[in-house]
C-alpha cells in the first residue's frame, strides 16, 4: 500500500559551453522526508549529458539525459543512459537511440530487470503542423525481454485556450498484444513570469502491465499498483499548476476511479507540490 509522504527535493544545473558546437549539462539533485530523523540519501548527478551539433539540423547527445515519451509523459518521463541523434527537418524532427532506462523497466513488470536488462532502441518521429503536435515512437526492447512497442500521441489546441491530448502504445511482442491508451482535456498555460496564470486538465488513462515503462510523469502513486503484465489499471487523473508568484507554481493531482483487473481496486491518490524556479 502508498504511504503519505512529506518530500522537499532541490536540483541544481550546471551547462558549460566548451565550444561553438559542444555543451555539456549536468543536473545534481537532492531529497529529503520533513518527517524522518535523518537523511541519509546523498546528493547525486541525476543527468549528465555532452551534445554535439554538426551543423544547424543535427545533433548528438551522449550519456544521462531526459526522457519524455508521447504527449503526455503518462508512458515514461525520466532519466534514459545512451546516445540520441536527433534531425530537426523543419517542421518535423526525427530521433534514433540506444541506451537503457534508468527507473522502470522494459515488458512485464513482475520480473526482476537489472539496469542493464533495460536496454532498447529508440526511434521517433514529432512535429508541430500547425493547431496539432504529434508524435509517432517505435522502441525495441532486448529479445528477452518481450518489448517491442509501436506509439503514437497527439494533442490538438482548439479556441479559447482549450486542448484534447492522448497517447497510444501497443506491445506486439508480449503475449495478447496489450496497449495502453490516455485521452485528456486540458485548459490553459501556467506562465512561470505571469502570477495568476493557470493550466487544468483531466484525463482517462487504461494501462496494460506489459505495455507500461514506469518512470512516469503523473505525480501520484497510482501506477505502482500495476505489478504484473497480464494486469490492466484504469483511472481517472485531474491535474493543475498555478503561477503564485514570479518563479513560483503551485502543482497538484488526484487520481480517482481506479480499476485494477482480478484485485483490489487501489484507493484514491492526490499529491501537492510547492515548485520554485531560480
Amino acid at each position: 500500500d502508498a504511504k503519505d509522504k512529506w518530500d522537499g527535493r532541490m536540483k541544481i544545473i550546471a551547462k558549460a559551453q566548451v565550444n561553438d558546437s559542444t555543451t555539456v549539462t549536468g543536473r545534481l539533485r537532492y531529497d529529503m522526508n520533513f518527517k524522518a530523523a535523518d537523511n541519509p540519501d546523498h546528493v547525486w548527478m541525476e543527468e549528465l549529458k555532452v551534445n554535439h551539433q554538426f551543423g544547424d539540423n543535427f545533433g548528438v547527445t551522449l550519456g544521462r539525459q531526459d526522457l519524455f515519451l508521447g504527449q503526455t509523459g503518462t508512458e515514461f518521463d525520466d532519466e534514459f543512459d545512451g546516445a540520441i541523434a536527433t534531425a530537426a527537418l523543419g517542421k518535423v524532427n526525427v530521433d534514433l537511440g540506444y541506451g537503457r532506462l534508468i527507473a522502470g523497466h522494459l515488458g512485464d513488470p513482475s520480473k526482476e530487470d537489472t539496469k542493464n536488462d533495460n536496454e532498447m532502441f529508440l526511434g521517433r518521429v514529432y512535429g508541430d503542423a500547425g493547431r496539432i503536435s504529434y508524435d509517432v515512437e517505435y522502441l525495441d526492447g532486448k529479445d528477452s525481454l518481450d518489448a517491442r512497442l509501436f506509439g503514437a500521441g497527439l494533442t490538438a489546441r482548439l479556441g479559447g485556450d482549450f486542448n484534447v491530448f492522448g497517447d497510444y502504445y501497443k506491445n506486439t511482442e508480449y503475449k495478447g498484444d496489450p496497449y495502453t491508451w490516455t485521452a485528456g482535456l486540458g485548459y490553459g498555460h501556467a506562465d512561470w513570469k505571469k502570477p495568476g496564470t493557470f493550466n487544468i486538465n483531466v484525463m482517462y488513462n487504461d494501462i496494460g502491465g506489459a505495455t507500461y515503462f514506469g518512470g512516469t510523469g503523473i505525480g501520484t502513486d497510482m501506477l505502482g499498483n500495476l505489478k504484473d503484465g497480464n494486469k490492466e489499471l484504469k483511472f481517472w487523473n485531474i491535474g493543475t499548476d498555478v503561477t503564485l508568484a514570479k518563479n513560483v507554481q503551485l502543482h497538484g493531482e488526484y487520481a480517482f476511479d481506479a480499476d485494477l483487473t482480478n484485485s483490489e481496486d487501489p484507493d484514491d491518490a492526490w499529491t501537492v507540490s510547492l515548485n520554485y524556479k531560480f
